[in-house]
């Protein structure tokens, strides 16, 4: 996996201050600033646990670049990221998937006025 995306983690009031607050996923999905994941969208299995900021707590990032590649080791690796990202999140963020800036900004207009 490519890189991944942090939590949150508060260990004091002070630095919780300084957490972006967000009302619904939508604002939080549109907030500029936001360079972690929140703790009140995560989930740990032991509620006495507080979120953990290592990597393999984050949200896997699967990079399809190397699927273009020659290499059937290098597809193979790619496809095991997935299946692990889809059995054990439910969910991922996949980068260089060759997706024109230009055809995700009108998908993503087409979907605000399809919204709003």
């Amino acid at each position: 996996m490519a890189a991944a995306t942090p939590l949150c983690v508060h260990s004091s009031p002070e630095t919780h201050l300084h957490a972006p607050k967000s009302t619904s996923i939508k604002t939080l999905a549109e907030s500029h600033g936001l360079t972690c994941i929140p703790p009140n969208y995560t989930y740990t299995t032991n509620p006495h646990e507080s979120a953990a900021s290592e990597p393999e707590d984050s949200i896997p990032i699967i990079d399809f670049s190397s699927l273009t590649s020659s290499d059937p080791d290098q597809w193979s690796q790619v496809i095991q990221e997935l299946g692990k990202a889809c059995q054990e999140w439910g969910f991922f963020m996949v980068v260089n998937h060759g997706v024109p800036e230009s055809l995700m900004k009108e998908m993503v207009d087409a979907c605000n006025g399809f919204l709003i």
